[in-house]
């Protein structure tokens, strides 16, 4: 089971680093990194061109959920998962992604726990879970989750249509969980970081 993520950034060259390290230590054969940065110019493009295992989309995009749309409509995988520069993927959680989704078969969508990082990369003591996913939460204002624990099957991409709404300038991910739940994609929430 292959994992495609993309990370997108913009002048976040004091993270990217971190960012990519933590995505290359667990990646497996057949995983990729696909990196959309929109026009960077504090050196964020000079260390996403020396990092080898990542795949660069160097072209201007019309914000966040765009440059996520152009950096999915690239991926190969099985299941997607995004991260943003400044954020780091916890160890063993593409492990643990790659076994939830071959025990439950059923499931589109997991979202696990996260913890808060400062600039300095030290975590909180405290992990942030996600509440259970759905439409009934979401449409309550109640549904909490993060997307840096979020992977979905690459099928609610390819087969259920679901995209960033380029128009959401302020929450384009809980967008994306809301019309993916709408299309049919079941979802759950984990304590796993």
């Amino acid at each position: 089971m292959r994992i495609s993520v993309v990370t997108i950034s913009f002048n976040q060259a004091a993270f990217l680093p971190a960012c990519l390290r933590s995505v290359a230590a667990q990646r497996s054969e057949g995983d990729e990194h696909i990196c959309v940065d929109p026009g960077s110019t504090d050196g964020s493009r000079e260390v996403l061109r020396a990092s080898e295992s990542v795949r660069c989309v160097f072209e201007k995009d019309d914000g966040p959920a765009d440059g996520l749309n152009n950096g999915f409509a690239m991926a190969t995988g099985d299941v997607f998962g995004f991260i943003n520069a400044d954020d780091e993927v916890s160890p063993g959680a593409f492990s643990y992604v790659r076994d939830f989704f071959r025990t439950n078969p059923d499931v589109d969508i997991v979202i696990g726990a996260v913890r808060v990082i400062d600039a300095a990369g030290r975590a909180e003591a405290r992990k942030r879970v996600s509440s259970a996913p759905s439409l009934a939460a979401i449409a309550g204002g109640s549904q909490a989750f993060y997307q840096q624990g979020m992977f979905f099957r690459g099928r609610v991409w390819a087969e259920l249509g679901v995209r960033f709404n380029v128009r959401n300038r302020t929450c384009w991910d809980y967008e994306f969980l809301a019309d993916a739940l709408k299309a049919g994609a079941r979802a759950e929430a984990v304590a796993r970081e």
